[in-house]
């Protein structure tokens, strides 16, 4: 126990493996940044994305027909009254 416990001493007071520990805790930070960063400035984008597929979708699907059937019923009503005054 002695050994690991100098060992341990001898590790936190060598100024180059703490100054390798520093970078590597500067470099997560700043990549931990960049992802954060990235992450908000895409949330609204994939939402937005998402937002117009579905409206395209929903115009694409339901909206196509039922103009579809109006237009279709409009003239059916025009064809029958044509045929109801004769």
């Amino acid at each position: 126990m002695d050994e690991a416990g100098d060992r341990s001493s001898a590790v936190s007071h060598d100024p180059q493996l703490e100054r390798q520990v520093e970078t590597i805790r500067n470099l997560v930070d700043s990549y931990m940044l960049i992802v954060m960063k990235t992450l908000k400035d895409m949330t609204p984008k994939m939402i937005m994305s998402i937002i117009i597929n579905e409206t395209k979708e929903f115009i694409a699907n339901e909206l196509l027909a039922t103009y579809v059937l109006h237009v279709y019923d409009t003239k059916l009503i025009y064809l029958f009254q044509y045929l109801f005054r004769m």
